[in-house]
This record gives C-alpha cells, sequence and structure tokens, in this order.
C-alpha cells in the first residue's frame, strides 16, 4: 500500500542503544533512505577536522542543521525517510513544525530504550574498541559530564512531543526485537 503523504521515521535514545543499526536496518527493509546524525557529523570531521571540544559543538550545530534540510529535501517530493538521532536541544520541536509548515507529513517514533548497565557497558566497549571515530570526544564528555553517565544508566532519553505515534523498543538484546512488528508500521 503506498500512499501519498511522506512518512518520517524517528529512530532516537541515548547513546549506544543501537539506533543507527536499527534505522539502516528498517530503511534496507523498507527501500527508504534512513540519514544518520553521526554518519552527517563524521563527514564533516573528515573534511573540517575535529581538534577542540568547542570545534565539535559548533559541527553537532551543523550536523543537525544539515539532517532537518535533508529531511525537509525528501519531504517536500514526498519521499519518506528514516532520521536517527538523540534528542537534543539542536533536535527539537520546533525543527520539525518548521518543517511541517513548507510539507505535510505524518510521523512515526521509535525510542531505543536498553537496560542501563548493559547501555553503560556498550558505551565503553564502543569508546575503547578503536572503532569510534576520534572526533566524538566520547572519553572528554565521559570525564566532564556526570549528567551524561547518569543519563547512560537510565537507559533511555525522551521522545519529541509532536504529533505522532511512538513505539518503544527494548534494544537490550538486538535478537529479540520483533522487526517484523516493527516494518508494519512504517506503511510508505
Amino acid at each position: 500500500m503506498k500512499t501519498t503523504t511522506p512518512l518520517l521515521v524517528i529512530v532516537s535514545g541515548p547513546a549506544a542503544a543501537g539506533k543507527t543499526s536499527l534505522a539502516k536496518q528498517l530503511a534496507e527493509k523498507k527501500s527508504i533512505p534512513a540519514i544518520c546524525k553521526d554518519d552527517i557529523k563524521e563527514s564533516l570531521f573528515d573534511s573540517l577536522g575535529y581538534e577542540t571540544p568547542d570545534w565539535v559543538e559548533k559541527l553537532e550545530i551543523a550536523t543537525y542543521d544539515l539532517l532537518f534540510y535533508l529531511a525537509l529535501t525528501m519531504l517536500k517530493v514526498s519521499t519518506s525517510l528514516i532520521i536517527e538521532s538523540d534528542v537534543t536541544p539542536y533536535f527539537n520541536e520546533e525543527r520539525i513544525q518548521k518543517i511541517r509548515e513548507q510539507c505535510d507529513f505524518r510521523i512515526l517514533q521509535i525510542a531505543c530504550r536498553t537496560e542501563g548497565e548493559t547501555l553503560v557497558k556498550r558505551f565503553h566497549e564502543r569508546m575503547n574498541s578503536g572503532t569510534q571515530h576520534p572526533g566524538h570526544f566520547e572519553a572528554y564528555y565521559l570525564a566532564k559530564s556526570e549528567e551524561f553517565r547518569e543519563s547512560l544508566q537510565k537507559g533511555y532519553s525522551t521522545t519529541l512531543d509532536v504529533d505522532s505515534d511512538v513505539i518503544v523498543v527494548d534494544t537490550t538484546d538486538f535478537a529479540k526485537i520483533d522487526y517484523g512488528q516493527l516494518l508494519s508500521k512504517i506503511i510508505v
């Protein structure tokens, strides 16, 4: 069933919750684009550098500007898509509303939640694996922010307060995710 009103799927959750993996798998199965925040940010790191946390913060803002620009461009031509990000001051209801002022689309939010200790373990493993782009400065944020550590231990983050359905997905054990159920909710 093809609908004329495009669907914006927002996959959100805390760091290391599996947002990117989930978004890319769903996009592949539904044959729609996935725009992942860290893919954009790492491209900016590679092009512009990442020497200081202050500079990385500027690139973070640019990342969200690009993420929303790309989403708007696709939604304007009735292309459904998935975007992936944690909910931050730069990823907010106001930005969604600005896109809604320019085109009509539906929203489905998929909120990744993970058992707190599992999330903390995954985050540390990723940080120590050598696979994470060095521009993320995760050790810096861990050392600096008690709030960040507490947010990891909580295991979830907020969703956007927008007119949408919200599906909470437990990503503690990826093998237990019901992909069929998720895919059935992504009607494009």
